[in-house]
């Protein structure tokens, strides 16, 4: 009997209850590969169906391979052929009887293995839990991270010797583990490698490989590896800190609540944001692919006027796309579903907060949830609306009429004009490890403050970029010498410039801070977090992802880099 020595296995929710259930349907919700189409499967246990195709690309000639092309052109017998590749792929899907109940499983085969399966029907969480429980914690070659922000970072690390956990220098209260590669443990010496994310991807022994008397026993050993609680007692327990909803009645719950506010236009925890990180500059969204407006920002506002029904809908929200324009190749293309930038926060009716990011819900662990709070709490982190009252001013109208939009440089602009004080740095070029970077900071002043401007109308991603400028930004300014001389040279470049807010500063100020030799004292400068809103409000208003982040931040720039950290709020007129 022929073995296999790797394979790749999903496990679906509890909900499901057949194979139908299982696969991808259409907008009738007929499957886009009918039941008909699959085979019968019964051996030893398993009872399956088998899908298979033998997907073929676009045929290719000569015409395809550039450098053909360019050969062609001087061969003195041109190079011809004709080909099409084929990627053979199958998908099994099967259930096993576990506690009188039927679990349904799917194990993939070849490149768009998975392509018939409903992905929001698998266990997000099945793999990496797997993982955690099986690898051996001394051995891991690669672990995957996402960081916690209003947006999603990603990250990956590797050692491919293996190593202990704690030399991939992770922090485990700021990433989210993503898949782990690794070695297994002693005990499950039978499979030598596994790689754990949505899948569970095993490569067995050579002398102990899968087959068909044992799939069924593997499948349940996996089974229980995932519903075991063994990566607690190792520092994989952080994971916890932000868990998978995988209960769908909890995730239909979240669901509707999120409806809910969105109909009732209460926007405080609920925001659009960008699930990536793109070049702002080089990008602009719609939410048609062909309208001829264009937006700077991602807005639910915005959103919801282009709906032809009055309320919004999780159908609406799964299935309307976000479209982005290139500026640079003039082209529009759909990049995500709006359900996929939505940032959300929800509180149930236990009190447990729940977040919905990158299209999945997470729970917020109630002790991590607490420690952030007191945190805060202890170290009297809130508004101090008294600091800097004479240079950034309350009621200050920033929409912009000829852009229709709420701006921050107006703002800038209205507080450093005719002020000595203050020189503008906002949409300043600013070079960062020989990268040019955006907006250093917003606004600096003689004082040796470092001043980051963002409004705050909506959710917590209309906040997210804040924090991550100030605590990259910062740091470039203390300890790179390229970033400061950069900073001389734009201030010396704006106050001749006669359109500038800058236009005829006296410069000394600002250089004598910004000396470009040596390292300068993080201790003499101080971060400036201002937040533009409609009214004041308490740092306590903002949502808890906000909250996380403003904790991360303050931690770091405070403990490692020794920075004196303020937090301002303006009330501003917004429309």
């Amino acid at each position: 009997m022929t073995n296999i020595e790797q394979i790749s296995i999903c496990k679906f929710r509890n909900t499901v209850k057949s194979f139908e259930d299982c696969i991808k349907k259409d907008n009738n919700g007929k499957p886009f590969v009918p039941l008909l189409d699959y085979i019968n499967i019964e051996k030893n246990g398993i009872y399956g169906l088998w899908w298979y195709s033998e997907g073929t690309s676009n045929p290719k000639t000569e015409t395809n391979i550039p450098w053909i092309n360019f050969m062609n052109q001087v061969l003195p017998s041109p190079i011809t052929l004709q080909y099409a590749n084929t990627f053979p792929k199958g998908l099994l899907l099967y259930k096993v009887k576990i506690n009188d109940n039927d679990t349904f499983f799917a194990i993939t085969f070849g490149l768009a293995g998975d392509k018939n399966i409903d992905k929001n029907k698998i266990l997000p969480d099945f793999g990496i839990k797997v993982a955690m429980n099986i690898c051996n914690p001394n051995e891991i070659k690669s672990i995957q991270t996402s960081q916690h922000e209003a947006i999603s970072v990603q990250s990956e690390k590797q050692i491919l010797s293996g190593a202990g956990l704690s030399d991939f220098n992770i922090d485990y209260n700021d990433e989210f583990f993503k898949k782990i590669i690794g070695k297994t443990s002693e005990k499950y010496k039978y499979i030598s490698s596994v790689t754990g994310g949505e899948k569970i991807q095993l490569k067995f022994d050579k002398d102990k490989p899968l087959n068909w008397y044992n799939i069924k026993d593997i499948t349940i050993e996996l089974n229980n590896l995932y519903n075991s609680e063994q990566y607690k007692k190792t520092e994989f327990k952080c994971f916890d800190n932000w868990s998978f909803e995988k209960e769908q009645e909890k995730i239909n719950e979240l669901n509707n609540s999120l409806i809910e506010e969105i109909n009732k236009l209460n926007f405080d925890k609920i925001s659009l944001g960008v699930p990536e990180i793109i070049d702002i500059n080089r990008y602009s969204f719609k939410y048609h692919q062909y309208e001829d407006k264009e937006y700077e920002e991602l807005n639910i506002d915005d959103f919801l006027k282009t709906l032809r029904k009055e309320k919004a809908s999780l159908s609406s929200l799964q299935s309307k796309n976000i479209f982005v324009y290139d500026k640079e190749t003039e082209s529009t293309y759909s990049k995500w579903k709006v359900y996929q930038c939505i940032v959300a926060e929800i509180i149930d009716s236990d009190n447990n907060c729940y977040i919905l990011c990158n299209g999945r819900w997470r729970k917020i662990d109630t002790n991590f949830r607490e420690k952030i709070i007191k945190y805060l709490e202890n170290n009297n982190i809130e508004f101090d609306n008294t600091f800097l009252e004479e240079e950034l001013k309350n009621n200050i109208c920033i929409y912009d009429e000829s852009k229709k939009q709420n701006r921050e440089e107006i703002f800038n602009s209205h507080c450093v004009k005719e002020n000595k004080k203050l020189f503008l740095f906002d949409k300043s070029k600013i070079s960062i490890a020989n990268e040019k970077k955006y907006e250093i900071c917003d606004i600096l002043t003689v004082n040796k403050e470092l001043i980051h401007v963002k409004k705050y109308k909506t959710g917590a991603s209309s906040l997210s970029h804040l924090f991550t400028q100030a605590k990259v930004y910062s740091e470039a300014i203390i300890i790179n010498t390229d970033t400061r001389t950069t900073m001389l040279e734009f201030i010396n470049k704006e106050v001749k410039n006669e359109t500038s807010v800058n236009f005829q500063k006296e410069t000394e100020p600002f250089e004598n801070i910004l000396q470009n030799n040596g390292r300068l004292n993080e201790k003499d400068f101080t971060v400036v977090l201002c937040i533009l809103t409609n009214g004041n409000i308490s740092l306590k208003d903002l949502p808890f992802m906000t909250q996380y982040e403003i904790w991360k931040m303050d931690d770091y720039l405070k403990r490692n880099r020794g920075f004196n950290v303020k937090y301002i709020n303006r009330s501003v007129t917004m429309k």
